[in-house]
């Protein structure tokens, strides 16, 4: 048995009083201080799991996530079977593009702590962001649910997603009664209405959300209109043109506010915010439809070819688009490409009425 000699023992002493220091500091949010002491014990034990996986959590905190995923994976190297490591690793991987990985990350958290709430959560974030929310609450989640609020939103969500909403109601009112200031519930609350065709439950929880935390930009899509401002009892183009100023570079909410200008047949409005939409993410689909259709109904039918045009490329097969495509090409004496786009009309979900033709 190998013994230290005094030098490494102070060394050892050194370390561990860097150490605990540096969490120290960490934990009281005082990252600046910490970072160097974890990079002085890093340079001394470069394998120090604890010090790497602190370190490159606190990359992340810094924003610095691209450089944390290195020190992360690096620490679960070390230590496989620490869950934490796993779900800080999801995080970082998360926050640089990588989903599937950060799902893989996350939910090997939950195998390795079946009581781990906040990775079970994650999961849910991130199937929801790659469009699978029925998948986002598994059972073992759902048994954690009584007691957290945030795992029964997701609970709500998730069965929202599959088709039950009866049964996702129950679960968001719940939520609700476990913590009544959390807004998570009332966004999942309203959509959930808005899938049942309940518009004054949709709006009611909407509303009630953006009392609790206006800045939540997620919530106003929530407050659609419908085209009649007599039966509108709120002006759901001004809490549009709101969340664009709370989250500019949000290309959903600028979609969101050339969908509910063009509900009042303000075209040319509906027309600037579908490509401020476009700019900020080329694949927001539902900008490029509303984008062609109001440029058709101001006139501008080359435009509206042109778009229209540039959307199929991107999203092949779209009825919506090819049918604009059509009609503005009748417009501009293309009659060839019209009529080649003419079918498009019969895949459409709402196809104009076809008022004195055959």
């Amino acid at each position: 048995m190998s013994t230290l000699t005094p030098a490494q023992q102070a060394q050892l002493q050194e370390l561990e009083r860097s150490f605990t220091a540096a969490l120290r500091l960490h934990e009281n949010g005082r990252l600046d201080e910490a970072k160097p002491l974890y990079e002085g014990i890093l340079r001394v034990v470069p394998r120090h799991g604890d010090a790497l996986h602190l370190y490159g959590t606190l990359l992340h905190q810094q924003g610095l996530s691209d450089q944390a995923v290195g020190f992360l994976r690096q620490a679960v190297a070390l230590s496989p079977m620490s869950a934490v490591y796993q779900n800080h690793l999801g995080a970082a991987l998360r926050a640089v593009g990588q989903p599937a990985a950060a799902l893989a990350a996350f939910r090997r958290a939950t195998e390795l702590r079946d009581d781990y709430v906040e990775a079970f959560l994650n999961v849910s974030i991130i199937l929801s962001e790659l469009g699978r929310p029925q998948e986002a609450l598994p059972a073992a989640a759902a048994r954690l649910a009584p007691t957290s609020p945030e795992a029964k939103a997701r609970h709500g969500l998730s069965l929202k997603a599959a088709g039950r909403a009866d049964a996702a109601l129950a679960v968001l009112a719940g939520a609700i009664s476990l913590d009544p200031l959390a807004v998570e519930p009332y966004l999942h609350l309203s959509g959930t209405h808005q899938d049942l065709g309940n518009r004054e439950g949709q709006i009611t929880s909407a509303r009630k959300g953006i009392v609790l935390a206006p800045g939540t930009y997620e919530i106003y899509p929530q407050l659609t209109g419908t085209g009649s401002p007599e039966a509108d009892a709120l002006d759901c183009v001004a809490w549009a043109r709101r969340a664009t100023c709370l989250k500019a570079l949000e290309s959903r909410l600028w979609t969101h506010l050339s969908v509910e200008t063009y509900k009042l047949n303000q075209f040319s409005e509906s027309v600037r915010s579908a490509k401020r939409a476009i700019v900020i993410d080329l694949d927001e689909k539902a900008a490029y439809n509303n984008l062609a259709t109001s440029l058709f109904h101001i006139g501008a039918y080359d435009q509206a070819f042109r778009f229209s045009r540039a959307g199929i490329t991107v999203f092949p097969g779209l009825a919506e688009l090819e049918f604009i495509l059509c009609q503005a090409a009748f417009c501009t004496g293309d009659h060839k490409t019209g009529w080649r786009y003419w079918s498009a009309r019969y895949r459409m979900e709402e196809a104009p009425a076809r008022i004195g033709l055959p």
